[in-house]
């Protein structure tokens, strides 16, 4: 048993000295980024305009474990919750966009988004940290819900600002499809 141990610990030392290059990424780092089309299926996919620019929540094949799409519901709270993440195969893109609701007894209709105030709703690559706007219309249309698969499908518009500076960004013709 002792010598098992001792081989795994070498092997985990040996491989993560190593760099890895598992390839090209997938996605055409030259193609001009689309909206993903409005679904229902549980695609787990999410995109909106971002100031006006296309942002889709997508990253690179990596070994860190980070996920493009993940979305939660508490169905004893209504706590609703969407966490996303878009970065570029060479980290010139990283953010992240998130928000939160509560949707009690999960039917479809519009929600009004909450600020969480442990939790940015955008953060850039430079970790600049936007949280919603609490004197705005601020948003989410829940448009499908499918208990049974755990899917939910809707539409989202809000604005972020910068507490420190002041600075607004406006997100809209937000659209998401996932599984909880």
């Amino acid at each position: 048993m002792k010598k098992l141990t001792l081989s795994v610990i070498l092997i985990s030392i040996l491989l993560s000295s190593c760099d890895f290059d598992l390839g090209s990424d997938p996605v055409d780092q030259n193609k001009i980024p689309e909206l993903p089309p409005l679904t229902t299926e549980g695609k787990n996919t999410l995109g909106c305009l971002v100031n006006g620019k296309v942002w889709v929540a997508k990253v690179p094949i990596n070994l860190s474990g980070d996920v493009a799409f993940q979305m939660g519901y508490d169905s004893i709270t209504g706590h609703f919750g969407i966490n996303s993440l878009w970065e570029s195969q060479d980290y010139s893109i990283h953010q992240r966009l998130g928000f939160e609701s509560y949707i009690n007894n999960l039917i479809v209709g519009n929600y009004k988004l909450y600020r969480n105030p442990a939790f940015p709703d955008f953060i850039d690559k430079i970790w600049k940290s936007y949280w919603v706007k609490s004197n705005l219309l601020n948003q989410i249309n829940i448009h499908y819900i499918n208990k049974e698969k755990k899917i939910i499908s809707g539409t989202f518009e809000f604005t972020v600002i910068d507490t420190i500076n002041a600075d607004t960004i406006k997100i809209t013709d937000g659209r998401f499809d996932g599984r909880y």
